[in-house]
Parts: C-alpha cells; sequence; structure tokens
C-alpha cells in the first residue's frame, strides 16, 4: 500500500480522549467494514498467491485492529466485549495472512534469506497458488455427532479392536486422512478429525493430534489456539518416554511461537511453562535451555507488547502522534519481523533517520541504485546497534542487496556481494546441525540413506538417537558451498559405551575421503559426551555418496550411539 494511502487511512480514525455513543458506533462500523476487506482481499490473495495482496489485507486489518483496541480501552459492556471478540477474530486472520505468505515465499517474515553461490544467476520461480481455504462451517449439533460416531466405529470396528501402540496410532492416522477426504458431511468429518486428535493423544503423538486439530480449525469454527492447547495437555498425560516428553516441548515451543503470530503472550507463556516441564522430564539439557531462552524472549515482548498497546490507543486518538508511530513501527519492524506493517509507522515516527528511510522503502524504486542506498541505510544503521534491532536491521538489509545486486556494476556490486557474504557467514558461524532418531530435526545439515550406511533409530539414555547398523552414516550440508567458507569445525555427540573408536571423513577441496585427522576413542563413562573435528578445506560439493558432504565412520567395537551433529564456520 503506498505511504500516502496509508496517511488517508489514519486520517480518518476517531479523535478525542472519551467516545460518545454515537462515535463509537461510527468506529465500530468503519472498523468492522475494514475487518470485512480485509478478508476479501485475503481471499482474493490467497487464489492468486499474491503476497502484495496479503500486504494490502494485513495493512487493512492493522487499520481495524487499531480502532477496536481504542473502543476495547475506552467503553465498557457490550461495546467492549464487542470489541475483544473482532480482535480475537484480527488475531486469526492475522496468522492465515502470515502462513499464506509463508506458503507463497517458502519463508516466514523471520526467516533469514538463504545462502546462495555469489555468482550464480537467479532463476525465476512460479509459484502455484495455494488452494483457498474452504469457508469454515459450524460445529456440528450433538445429536448429529452422535449418529456419526456409530456409523464411524461400526465401518472401522476391526480397527478399534486393536490396542496395540502402533495399531492405535495407525487408526488416528487412517481417520485423519479420512476427515480430510471427506467433503460432504460435515458431521462426519468432525469426528472423524475428532476421534483422530483423541486417540493421536492417547498414543501421545503430539503431531498427529495436532494435525487433527489444524484440521479441524480450518474446516470448523473453532479456536485454533485453545483447541491445540487442549490437544498438547491430552498428550501429556499419555506421554511416558523421554522421548515423548521431548516431541512435546517441541510442540508446546511451536505453539508458544503461534501464540506470539496473534499477539496473545499469555497463552505463549503457558505453552512454554509447559514446554520447560517437558523439557525436564525429557532429560534433555539444549531443549531446556532454549524453552528457558524463549521464556526470556517472549517475557521481553509481553512487555513490549503492552507498551506498544498504549501506542495503539494513542493512535486512535491521534494518528499522527510522532511517539506513538515510532514505538508500534519499531515493534512490528524490530521485534515482530513485519516490515509490510511496521514502515508505514516508522515513517510518521519520532526518529527522523528511521522515518526519511522508512518512507525511502514505501516508495518502491525499482532503480538498483536507489534500491542499494536504501539497503547501505539498514545496514549502517545496523552497525551501531546490538542485538535482536541489529539482526533485524542487517536482514532487511541484506534483503536490499539480493534485490538490487542483478542490476549493479562495479565497486556498488562487490560491496553488495560482499555484504551478503559476509552476513552468511556470522549466520553459519552460529552453526547447522541435525537432531537424530525417531524424529529428526534438521537446521540445513540433512541425514543421508546408502546401502553402507544404514542405521536403526532408538533412544539412549533420555536422548533420541542413530545407532549405527554399518560403519557409516553420511551428512549433506545443504548450504551451496562457497569457497571462503572454512575453516569449520563438526560436533559429533555420542554415547560413550562399547569401547573402539570412530573419526571423520569429508569432502575437501584436494578431494574427496579426506580423512579430519584424528580418531576418537569410545570409553566406558555411559554418558553423552562430544568429539569436534576440525576441517581446513572444506569442499562440500557432495561428491561422497548418496550425495554427501561428510561421512561418520566408525571402527570395530560395541554398539554406537549418535544423537546430535553440528557444522559451524570459524569466522577468521
Amino acid at each position: 500500500m503506498p505511504f500516502m494511502k496509508v496517511l488517508v487511512c489514519l486520517s480518518v480514525l476517531v479523535c478525542g480522549v472519551s467516545f460518545q455513543a454515537q462515535d463509537v458506533d461510527q468506529v465500530l462500523e468503519k472498523a468492522d467494514k475494514l475487518l470485512e476487506e480485509a478478508k476479501s482481499l485475503y481471499e482474493s490473495a490467497k487464489a492468486k498467491a499474491s503476497v502484495e495482496g496479503l500486504t494490502e489485507a494485513g495493512f487493512k486489518l492493522e487499520e481495524a485492529k487499531i480502532k477496536y483496541l481504542a473502543v476495547q480501552e475506552l467503553t465498557q459492556g457490550e461495546k467492549q466485549k464487542l470489541a475483544q471478540d473482532r480482535l480475537k477474530v484480527i488475531g486469526q486472520l492475522s496468522k492465515l495472512i502470515h502462513d499464506g505468505k509463508v506458503a507463497i515465499t517458502g519463508k516466514s517474515v523471520e526467516e533469514p534469506p538463504p545462502a546462495e553461490p555469489a555468482a550464480a544467476p537467479k532463476q525465476a520461480v512460479v509459484v502455484a497458488a495455494p488452494p483457498a481455504p474452504p469457508r469454515r462451517s459450524p460445529v456440528p449439533d450433538a445429536a448429529k455427532q452422535k449418529e456419526a460416531e456409530k456409523t464411524i466405529r461400526d465401518l472401522f470396528k476391526a480397527e478399534y479392536a486393536k490396542k496395540q501402540p502402533a495399531e492405535r496410532l495407525a487408526l488416528a492416522k487412517k481417520l485423519l486422512q479420512q476427515g480430510k477426504d471427506t467433503r460432504d458431511d460435515p458431521a462426519a468429518q468432525w469426528v472423524f478429525f475428532r476421534e483422530a486428535q483423541d486417540i493421536a493423544a492417547q498414543s501421545a503423538d503430539a503431531e498427529t493430534a495436532l494435525e487433527a486439530v489444524q484440521a479441524m480449525s480450518v474446516t470448523f469454527e473453532i479456536e485454533s489456539l485453545p483447541a491445540k492447547n487442549a490437544a498438547l495437555a491430552a498428550v501429556a498425560k499419555a506421554a511416558r518416554t523421554p522421548e515423548e516428553a521431548g516431541r512435546l516441548a517441541e510442540q508446546y515451543l511451536k505453539l508458544a511461537d503461534e501464540a506470539v503470530v496473534t499477539d496473545d503472550y499469555d497463552a505463549a507463556e503457558k505453552a512454554l511453562a509447559a514446554a520447560g516441564q517437558s523439557a525436564k522430564r525429557a532429560a534433555q539439557i539444549a531443549l531446556s535451555l532454549r524453552t528457558a531462552t524463549r521464556i526470556r524472549e517472549i517475557g521481553e515482548l509481553k512487555a513490549r507488547f503492552e507498551k506498544v498497546k498504549k501506542a495503539y490507543e494513542t493512535v486512535g486518538r491521534n494518528p499522527a502522534d510522532p511517539a506513538a508511530n515510532f514505538e508500534i513501527g519499531q515493534f512490528q519492524c524490530f521485534v515482530k519481523g513485519d516490515w509490510d506493517v511496521g514502515l508505514s509507522f516508522l515513517a510518521k515516527g519520532s526518529d527522523a533517520v528511521l522515518s526519511a528511510l522508512a518512507a525511502k522503502e514505501l516508495s518502491n524504486p525499482s532503480e538498483p541504485e536507489r534500491q542499494l542506498e536504501i539497503a547501505d541505510g539498514w545496514w549502517d544503521l545496523a552497525e551501531k546497534e546490538k542485538g535482536e534491532r541489529q539482526r533485524r536491521m542487517t536482514l532487511r538489509a541484506i534483503q536490499g542487496y539480493e534485490k538490487s545486486v542483478s542490476g549493479l556494476n562495479g565497486l556498488q556490486k562487490a560491496k553488495a556481494l560482499a555484504r551478503i557474504d559476509l552476513v552468511h557467514k556470522r549466520a553459519l558461524a552460529q552453526g547447522l546441525d541435525v537432531v537424530l532418531g525417531s524424529k529428526v530435526a534438521s537446521r540445513g545439515v540433512r541425514l543421508c540413506e546408502n546401502d553402507d550406511g544404514r542405521y536403526e533409530m532408538t533412544v539412549m539414555a533420555g536422548k533420541p538417537c542413530d545407532r549405527f547398523i554399518h560403519p557409516y552414516l553420511y551428512f549433506d550440508v545443504m548450504e551451496t558451498w562457497q569457497d571462503s567458507w572454512r575453516p569449520v569445525e563438526i560436533d559429533v555427540e555420542y554415547y560413550d559405551d562399547g569401547g573402539g573408536a570412530f573419526d571423520l571423513q569429508y569432502d575437501a577441496v584436494s578431494g574427496i575421503y579426506k580423512g579430519a585427522g584424528k580418531q576418537v576413542s569410545v570409553g566406558s563413562s555411559k554418558t553423552w559426551k562430544v568429539a569436534t573435528f576440525s576441517i581446513p578445506d572444506p569442499a562440500f560439493l557432495g561428491r561422497l555418496n548418496a550425495s554427501s558432504d561428510f561421512r561418520i565412520c566408525r571402527g570395530p567395537g560395541g554398539n554406537f550411539f549418535v544423537t546430535r551433529i553440528a557444522v559451524r564456520l570459524i569466522l577468521k
């Protein structure tokens, strides 16, 4: 949305410290109209796979949100409750808009740009339009549910009679698929999803239970977050093993992030508290530390949001208030990473430098030199910042450099490419990893299948892991590796028991299957340990078996278990 259009939209917001009844009705009427416009824009943008359309819908939604917040804070009774209900709808639609952008672009607003070869030409990618979400139906009444349940239990009588955990889980997944395939019978579809959720929860399968809830919330008029929270609470009662508790903690962390998208920080904190309990049961130190860090981050985010709520109220009274616009813009851009919304507020904010730079962005220049100027502006500001603000500004600068670099030449192009490369190096220095076991969690490193690299997924001393069946495990670093990205270190977290030794071989500049230069002896301490291998000359061109970049080599000895592999660049 052009900057002037945003100013016009904001200029019609309600003014004054208090509302008369007629004023409230007029504000609600305008807010409802904006909300309906946002819904229509969302439906149209989803059908066309248009990021611009989704952004436009987000602007409309933000304008409606400001009005509802003002009504919520400055009235009481039915009008206040109506505003609160509308804000819940806005939260749900906000998440749908966010998810729609992810579906089209393949990444969230917070996700850093992927590393690419500096000289590799960009190719246009045609993204198929994601299917428009079906209009949601009311939850079927109890009588229809009871009738449908009887029919379903009769149809799947043999499956319901089976009691083994694997059989119960298979039934949950079968019912879930039946629900997805059912289109013309809402009662049956609801019961399929409900039964899938309940059985998955009883089987301590958090992923399947949440998948069922998600399917229900897309099809029926239920609130997604409370339903997911209830499903995970049921899983928590059924979880018995450390592995199940660990998987539950991971899902609670995701639920907390989902709550943050809709600014429901109380729900996020409750999810994180449950994640902490599950991580403790899982006896996974890294997971507990990650949860503790997220609790601190979301606590800070909640405090910031409470301050921003007051800024929204101020903007509701005075759309041109520089300090309030600055607070909202900072929150959206540097805390939530939603630049589409935040830039318009920064442009009206009290910080002259940020205001000017945001206005330049909103002009959406097509000339590479002007795009470079904007990217340089964010880069220069980032160099003066620390922490999350610095990270957000840096990523915004990199997006600008990547947008402009194909049209630049000479020193300008060299500078843009060098800064892109530097940021990728910093990210790689933070590390890529893969956590092994039955629920593989990959962050830039992938376990590869090969005939001499077979393994068994299991649990050892409370950690999900892989047990070597053959002498090797192969791994692929999913970044397109650059010559300047060296040296690196590779961590192997292994269970110290069984004797023998292991080493590491990799795809090197000088050739394939080069040894890392050391063997690690496996003792009998029955504890998890980490061995670090120094790799001075990685090529990582995928020239080993299974198109992999390195492999762990296990010598003669007893059972050998590995839970995590990490790769990080060492900055010079």
